[in-house]
């Protein structure tokens, strides 16, 4: 008899696709989601609802948040025909 059989289900996202983007508080589990137009502007800093930060005290992790969501928006809002179409791999969706 052969090896047993593997099956892997990977779904890619178009990043125009994406609705939300949502950031979840670790200390109280609240959750803000940004809609890409409100990814123009910078994310806020702390939890509305318990006012921690969402990275801690750490700068380093924001400016990189607001990098990722600022490359996000500009993949997603290009104008003209792309010389390659970028996609987001997850591995299963729930």
């Amino acid at each position: 008899m052969g090896e047993p059989m593997t099956i892997n289900k990977d779904y890619s996202i178009n990043i125009s696709d994406i609705k939300t983007v949502r950031l979840l508080c670790h200390k109280c589990k609240t959750s803000l989601n940004l809609p890409p137009s409100d990814i123009k502007k910078d994310p806020p800093e702390y939890c509305p609802n318990c006012g921690e930060g969402w990275f801690g005290y750490s700068t380093r992790e924001l400016s990189h948040l607001k990098y990722f969501l600022g490359a996000l928006l500009f993949f997603a809002q290009r104008d003209g025909t792309p010389v390659c179409q970028v996609l987001l791999e997850v591995s299963e969706l729930n």
